[in-house]
């Protein structure tokens, strides 16, 4: 079974348990953490944060 076989409750469901577990991981980290490099070549792990709530707005806005 996949993600797109689960009733689009099930679906919101984990949706919303992920955004609270990134929530509160994010909310543990200070500016140093934010400004830390990351796996990524270049990018900051605030530079991931940013390019991933740029990313939900876009997907919001094209599900609409």
């Amino acid at each position: 079974m996949t993600f797109h076989d689960l009733s689009l409750d099930e679906r919101m469901q984990i949706v919303e348990r992920g955004t609270e577990y990134f929530a509160r991981y994010l909310g543990g980290l200070a500016d140093p953490d934010l400004a830390a490099a990351s796996l990524l070549d270049g990018w900051t792990r605030g530079h991931l944060v940013v390019h991933l709530a740029f990313n939900a707005a876009e997907i919001g806005r094209a599900h609409v």
